[in-house]
């Protein structure tokens, strides 16, 4: 029998948050309009939609909950399975073979998803091994050619992050569907908000990207017609994770904040009136959301990982080498602990290897961002924070072992941006001035304006009169100094 949810969660009957949900749902879709997507930033779209879903159980866990999304949160394996598939005949054919390219944080992670496949051969069967290996070597290179090829310039970055937030739209669209339907069916037996997934920790996991993502954007968007669709996302994305109670959630938040504002305190006292509006309407929404508990836990001093910890050291030491196996590891509240656990030493030493070397290339674009024009450098800020929030979440949950992660799959576009950075710096390795003009030594204002005017590399006429005058004004500059 269906386990129904229980009833004195009254927020179904709030006619302000239904008038809200569903609104927001409208100028969300009509806002979208604007953001103009390739075919392959569309895969991408579909990709980390897919990933962003997942099938809620009842209490007994012996059936699904019949939410409106169900047949598709039934296929998000089969449906990720299939635009990778598309993707990788696309990175075929329109030649993006490109090994240079591959990001090294995307190898890592195909290395956990093989190894973890090689291992299930003696903790699982081999039909359950095989599916492993070839599900992460279907979903994972494509996205290693692909997500670089669509990175290649400053707008091809801001385009894949307008992706991911044209996903933040679907996914809000989706809630919002379900709360004029059957709205209990967005919450688990204790009120926190899973949305279209199938837990709450799991919801808090793709909102608190999507809050900082369009934190990001509202602040360096070119593109002044959506700055009230991130401000938007900003608001609805922060209740849900607050609606969720997630204290992983919060932290995220509270690392990609950290590092997205940083360099920008300036801006940062400018929107206070604006955090204070947000603040009032969020709060209204929380009381007719009956929420309150849910925002107490995130400031909560309970530990509820403690013990799952524990069995999870303990399985550590009873199988060092090769693990345990998944099934045996208890729970996934850790990538570290329990791929530990789970798969042995090999399994760690990859993701200490993605954690050390995500560092080093986070402190080394960080050292060399003033090579950047000045419009482009927040974008490193933004890289930086990606990293953090994903590395710091792993602590707390396991999705860096998932097959099928949002989580997993936003650090793969990253990791595009990040090949994208690299490049920039390394191309430019003169002094960047604060205007985004480079030079490498000091020249005089008339041989520089000459220079600028004529454009010697261009091939300009040496014999020209305007030339040869501004030649002569150099000279007695020259001279003069």
């Amino acid at each position: 029998m269906q386990f129904v949810l229980a009833e004195y969660f009254g927020f179904e009957y709030s006619i302000a948050v239904k008038i809200f949900m569903v609104g927001f749902a409208a100028l969300a879709l009509l806002a979208a309009l604007f953001i103009r997507l390739s075919f392959v930033q569309w895969i991408f779209a579909g990709t980390l939609f897919f990933n962003a879903l997942t099938a809620p159980l009842n209490f007994e866990r012996t059936s699904y909950l019949n939410t409106w999304m169900l047949p598709v949160q039934q296929l998000r394996a089969e449906g990720h399975l299939v635009l990778a598939l598309l993707l990788t005949i696309v990175v075929v054919v329109t030649g993006r073979l490109h090994a240079n390219k591959v990001p090294i944080q995307g190898l890592f992670l195909l290395g956990v998803g093989v190894y973890a496949g090689l291992l299930q051969f003696i903790h699982e069967t081999p039909t359950a091994a095989a599916q492993s290996i070839g599900f992460a070597l279907a979903t994972i290179p494509c996205m290693l050619f692909a997500a670089p090829s669509v990175c290649n310039s400053y707008e091809g970055c801001l385009k894949v992050l307008r992706t991911i937030m044209l996903v933040s739209v679907a996914w809000t669209v989706c809630c919002s569907v379900q709360f004029v339907t059957n709205p209990k069916l967005l919450v688990n037996t204790g009120g926190r908000f899973w949305g279209m997934m199938g837990n709450a920790q799991g919801a808090a996991l793709v909102c608190a990207p999507f809050v900082i993502i369009a934190l990001w954007l509202m602040l360096h968007d070119p593109n002044r017609r959506l700055r009230a669709l991130w401000v938007a996302l900003i608001a609805i994305n922060l209740l849900f994770v607050g609606w969720t109670g997630s204290r992983t959630g919060a932290v995220m938040l509270l690392l990609g904040a950290a590092f997205v504002l940083y360099n920008k305190l300036g801006k940062v006292i400018l929107l206070l009136p604006f955090a204070a509006i947000m603040t009032f309407a969020l709060s209204f929404l929380a009381a007719e959301l009956q929420i309150g508990s849910n925002l107490e836990r995130l400031v909560s001093s309970e530990n509820t990982r403690d013990g799952v910890w524990k069995r999870q050291i303990e399985k550590i030491f009873e199988s060092p080498i090769i693990g345990v196996g998944w099934a045996e590891t208890g729970a996934s509240e850790s990538s570290y602990l329990a791929g530990f656990a789970a798969y042995g030493f090999v399994m760690f030493s990859l993701m200490v290897g993605l954690l050390l070397f995500s560092m080093w290339k986070c402190a080394t674009l960080t050292l060399l961002r003033r090579r950047l024009p000045k419009e482009q450098r927040p974008l490193v800020d933004l890289f930086c924070s990606w990293n953090a929030m994903f590395f710091g979440a792993a602590v707390f949950e396991g999705f860096i072992l998932s097959r099928s992660s949002s989580t997993t799959t936003i650090m793969l576009l990253f990791a595009g941006i990040g090949i994208w950075l690299t490049e920039q710096v390394s191309r430019n390795p003169h002094i960047a001035l604060e205007d985004g003009v480079y030079e490498e030594e000091p020249v005089d204002d008339a041989s520089w304006e000459a220079a600028a005017t004529y454009g010697y590399d261009a091939g300009a006429p040496e014999s020209s009169p305007a030339l040869a005058e501004l030649n002569q004004r150099t000279s007695v500059a020259q001279d003069q100094a």
